[in-house]
């Protein structure tokens, strides 16, 4: 009997943790922060330019 008490706390409190847990999580921010522009440049800037076709 003592181990289905100590089971149903266990599952109480994971399950308190867990509703507490997701109404902090949901209450901060509200939006998400804006991403910044996408610049396409890689490493060293510019590439390097093709030579001229023959």
């Amino acid at each position: 009997m003592k181990n289905f008490f100590l089971a149903f706390l266990l599952a109480l409190f994971v399950m308190l943790s867990t509703v507490t847990t997701r109404q902090s999580v949901a209450g901060i921010g509200g939006s998400p922060a804006p991403l910044p522009p996408m610049k396409a440049l890689g490493i060293g800037g510019s590439p390097a330019p093709l030579p001229p076709m023959k």
